[in-house]
């Protein structure tokens, strides 16, 4: 199965996997070690054992390769933009100047998708997912909290 990667949590406390969710809204466990290995809007090449708990179905990752891109345009053709605006939003993120956000790249047909941080942080914290409802805007330039992160 061929997925790619929308956003990624590491374990949480007292847990022993994290979490790899899809573009699609998939989620899967992931074991650290292989957590590692993987970039948000990549596209990878999965194994999974599925478990059934409680009525509930759970998947883990068990083998994950980089998938090979089925034809050029397939895959987006900005890679080093789309990391350069993921690392933006991280840092500020992590310097605390925004909880978090949904990012939405369109360019000659190729897309790109991805969640950041949190979507709530009081009374506790919820994890940014791409299906989370959010204002989204045209932004014709870059907002000044980006461009000091950038500098």
């Amino acid at each position: 199965m061929i997925i790619q990667v929308a956003e990624t949590h590491p374990p949480k406390a007292g847990k022993k996997l994290g979490t790899v969710k899809t573009a699609t809204g998939e989620s899967f466990g992931i074991w650290p070690d292989k957590l590692a290995s993987l970039q948000v809007g990549g596209r990878y090449q999965i194994e999974f054992d599925e478990n059934e708990f409680n009525g509930r179905t759970y998947r883990k990752i068990t083998k994950v390769h980089p998938a090979e891109a089925a034809e050029p345009s397939a895959a987006p053709t900005c890679d080093s933009e789309q990391q350069f605006v993921s690392a933006l939003l991280n840092g500020a993120i992590a310097a605390g100047k925004l909880p978090g956000g949904v990012l939405c790249l369109e360019h000659h047909g190729a897309a790109y998708h991805a969640a950041f941080g949190d979507r709530a942080v009081v009374p506790a914290r919820e994890p940014m997912t791409p299906t989370t409802a959010a204002l989204v805007s045209e932004a014709k330039r870059v907002a000044p909290e980006l461009e000091a992160t950038a500098a």
